[in-house]
Formats: C-alpha cells, structure tokens, sequence
C-alpha cells in the first residue's frame, strides 16, 4: 500500500508538470531531499521516480512560456566553473569508472539546479520551493524527534537508508540546516496572502521545529551537536524576541540534560579527548593528511570523484587514514578536485554567506521583512553546513545547492528592494536600477476621492473654517 501511494503520487503529477514544470520542480526537491520511496519495502524503493519527474520537467521546460532566464549572478558562473572542473578531473581521475557514475550523478545536480533557476520565477514559487525544503527534512526529523522521545534515546536516529542522509551524522546535519527554514517558515507564510489553512501550517511549524532539534540529539552525532548548539545561537540572535527564545532555549537544554541517557552523555564527553582516544577521529585526521599529499602531488586536479579508494590509500594515507571516507567537505574537494576545485566551492560557500549576510541587513534597513528573513534563514544554513561539513564529505550534497539557488532566486526576485541599495547590476543585466526605481521610506496612503480632514485639522487652513 506504501508503495502504491508513494509512485500514484509521482505518477500523478507528471501530467502537471508537462504543463506547469515549475510543479515538477517541487516533486523534485521532494524526492531528493525526503526521498519517500526509500520508506517503501517493494517496487516503489527501485522505481525510477527521479528519472520520470526529471523527465516531465524537461519536456515542460521546452513546450511551456513560464520560464525566465538564467539570472545573472556570479554564483551561476561558478557553478559553471566547477562543472567544467569536474569534467577536466574525471577525464585523468585516479578511479575512471567510478569518477564517470559520479560525474554524471553530481552533473543530473547542477543540471537540475539551472533549470530550477529557470523555472522558478515569482515570489510565491519561492516560497513553494521554501515550504517543501523544510518539510521534506522536516518531517523527517519529526518522526526522528519522536523516535528520541518514545525510546528514552536508547537508540540512534538514521534517515532513509541508500539517501544522502542515510547516516546518523549526514541526517544530523540536514536535520541542523532545514532548522532555520522551519523556524523562519511562519515569518514567511504572515509575508504573502495565502489560504486560511495556511496558518495551521505555521502553528505546526514551531513543533516540527522543537522535535527536529531533538532528532539531532538522536543521532548520536558529535559533530550534529556541536552544529545544533551554533544554530541555536544563531537562530536566538536572529529572533525578533531574543529574551524570550533564550529562556526558552536554556529550559529545553537543562530539561534535557536531565534525559538523555548515560551512553549519550558518554559519547558526548569524547568531544575533548577525541584526538588521544578516539580510533574514529584518529582516522579522520589521517584521511585529511591523505587528501592534502593527493593535492600536493596533483594541485590542479586532484584524485577525481572516488579518489579516496583502492591503491590510492596505500599510496598517499598513513596507516590510521586508510580505509576512511575523507568526512570534510573541504578535504574532499581539495583531494578530489585539486586547490582550484576547493578555491571556487569556497568563493562560493564563503561568498554566498556574506551576501546573504549584507543583503539581510539592508533589507531590514529598508524594513522589508521577506527579503530579511529569506536572507537570515539562508544565512543560518549555509552556516551550518560551513561549520558541520568540516566532519562529513558532503561537497557534492544538492542540499547545498538548493540553498545556492534560493539565494540566487531572493537576488533576482527582489530587485528594487536589494539590488538598487547594493548599486550593483540588476538580474537583466542593464546596470543599477535607477534612483526614481529605488524603494523610499514609507508614505501615508493616498486618501479616497471626497474625503476631507477633521474639522480641527483644518483650521488656519486656506478654505478651512475655524469654528
């Protein structure tokens, strides 16, 4: 039955998505991010989902007018920039077969993140794409979170097993970077005229938020726990009613110090020692050492995708490295792609972050609440990924690249708001939006036709009577 509801739900939307690919967009994210069919246990964990909505999406993409152009940002540029370096890698990489699977799966990726950009092309699509990133996380960390409480946190909290966030530490940092999304949601539902219903959305919002934190303290993960205590700082900072979130804050954490179990405050008090007593930290270490002698002997390619196998550990990782995933964003982009692949995913992390970061302070100067609280969750997130990506090799993970594009998208939707008090070039192109087109200070509205001022405004006016 999973499974029937599951793939009638895929099936059912590629007629729409023929029509409306922008729908197919959402579909996508869903099944990329969620990955639903991975909780069937028939068909449905084998049937081609991704490929027939990808497909849909494809096909409406050329027959339909809804679509705009690539924006101009210079975040499509380095995405550009770092396909071509994947394919110049590949073609001399360590392991070919393996790096050609993974260089057509990291390209379906970017592929699918240009035709987004594409598709994607009002406000309220945005904003679509927005709920279905936080729910599809979200409701997974919500049945995690539960998981936590139910079981007295006995045992660890995994996402869909064969997804990317399959991992108790992959699925703590999904879980840490869609918390921004889920807690600035009921922000963004107030910004635009919606459905009633919505609201019931934006009351549930807080809960799936408050269980997605436990679900983090479920997974066990060091590294998830370190990241969820910097976005709880983060998110505290960014509240409109910080007194009121920080208590709230500090009664969840002496709450809940007071539950978890002794194997968890154990695992946990390994965070100082991990480096003297830890076998799994200890190998971390080495396969860093490995990524950087790769990069040393080939600067400017590196190993290729898949670098980090076979004959190559006996080669270039000491004893304690051999055998471990590089677990480092950086270190696996710097071993795989060389320091020009590492420069440009750090112009682009690094760069993406501090533009989100100017453009939520001028928005909030111009009192736009949208653009600012797109800006601060976007912010938050790539954060997180910064900071708990240092321990796990997720470089090529599309979550990363779904917050890429929403950044872009914020820039290109919202000109006058952003790009004119930049006085940098709007998405067309054409140069700075002119100074008559910028946003002003706010104006009383204009008054309907026949009405007139109190009489005690308008006395010492020309025409007004004193009495």
């Amino acid at each position: 039955m999973r499974d029937l509801f599951v793939v009638g739900i895929v099936l059912a939307s590629l007629p729409v998505t023929l029509i409306r690919p922008w729908v197919g967009i959402l579909m996508w994210t869903w099944l990329s991010l969620m990955s639903p069919h991975r909780y069937c246990w028939g068909f449905a964990t084998t049937f081609p989902v991704a490929e027939l909505v990808a497909i849909a999406i494809m096909v409406g993409l050329l027959s339909s007018p809804d679509r705009q152009r690539l924006p101009h940002a210079w975040q499509v540029g380095v995405l550009v920039a770092l396909w071509c370096l994947f394919g110049l890698t590949t073609t001399v990489a360590f392991n070919p077969a393996d790096a050609r699977y993974q260089f057509i799966e990291v390209s379906k990726v970017l592929v699918m993140t240009f035709i987004t950009l594409m598709l994607i092309n009002d406000r309220r699509k945005l904003f679509y794409l927005v709920v279905v990133m936080a729910l599809s996380v979200g409701l997974v960390g919500l049945k995690g979170g539960l998981f936590t409480l139910l079981t007295g946190g006995q045992h660890r909290v995994y996402g869909p097993p064969g997804t990317f966030i399959g991992d108790n530490n992959d699925a703590a940092l999904a879980f840490c970077m869609t918390l921004p999304l889920l807690y600035f949601l009921p922000r963004l539902i107030r910004t635009l005229e919606l459905p009633r219903w919505w609201v019931w959305v934006a009351r549930a919002a807080p809960f799936i938020t408050l269980f997605t934190a436990v679900a983090v303290v479920g997974t066990y993960s060091r590294g998830g726990f370190i990241t969820l205590a910097a976005v709880l700082v983060a998110l505290t900072w960014r509240s409109r009613y910080r007194a009121v979130v920080a208590v709230a804050v500090a009664i969840a954490v002496v709450v809940g110090a007071g539950m978890v179990t002794t194997q968890w405050k154990a695992r946990m008090g390994t965070i100082e020692t991990a480096e003297e007593e830890d076998a799994s930290f200890r190998g971390r270490l080495g396969a860093w050492e490995g990524a950087r002698n790769i990069a040393h002997d080939r600067p400017f390619t590196g190993g290729g995708f898949h670098a980090f196998e076979g004959w190559v550990w006996d080669a270039y990782f000491p004893a304690e490295g051999q055998g471990h995933d590089v677990h480092s964003i950086y270190f696996e982009m710097l071993g795989e792609q060389g320091y020009p692949g590492l420069a440009l995913f750090l112009l682009l992390l690094g760069g993406s972050f501090l533009q989100a970061e100017r453009m939520r302070r001028r928005a909030r100067r111009l009192g736009n609440t949208e653009v600012e609280t797109y800006a601060a969750t976007i912010e938050i997130a790539l954060g997180a990924y910064a900071l708990g990506g240092a321990a796990l090799g997720k470089a090529y993970w599309d979550y990363f690249y779904d917050l890429i594009i929403l950044l872009v998208l914020v820039r290109h939707l919202f000109p006058l708001e952003v790009a004119a008090t930049e006085g940098e070039a709007g998405p067309t192109g054409q140069g700075a939006v002119p100074a008559e087109a910028a946003p002003t200070r706010w104006r009383p509205p204009a008054q309907p036709a026949g009405w007139s001022p109190p009489l005690h405004r308008r006395q010492g006016r020309p025409g007004g009577s004193p009495r």
